[in-house]
């Protein structure tokens, strides 16, 4: 994090000094790339899961609340078809876009 600070400071005094704006562009896209690769500051995004997603997903519950494991292994298949992943958790399924 200290690398980040420094970072700031050196744009912000090229800022101030009335350096060209391309170096706080530079300074962003270099923020980006590093937190990238460290899983630092990544928004979550509130997507929107598709009505048949959560359909099958719900089918999916049900099947596996009853033991159908055969039925809710081939939902998760068909949910994953569609581009979607399904993270079973103590606190129930989770859906997310697969990347």
């Amino acid at each position: 994090m200290k690398a980040f600070h420094e970072l700031a400071s050196v744009a912000n005094k090229y800022m101030e000094d009335g350096k060209s704006r391309d170096v706080l562009e530079k300074t962003l896209s270099l923020y980006t790339e590093i937190s990238g690769v460290f899983g630092l500051f990544s928004k979550v995004k509130d997507e929107k899961i598709p009505e048949n997603v959560k359909n099958l997903a719900d089918e999916r519950e049900i099947a596996r609340k009853s033991g159908d494991w055969k039925k809710s292994d081939d939902l998760r298949n068909k949910i994953k078809q569609l581009g979607y992943i399904v993270e079973d958790s103590k606190d129930g399924q989770k859906i997310k876009k697969a990347q």
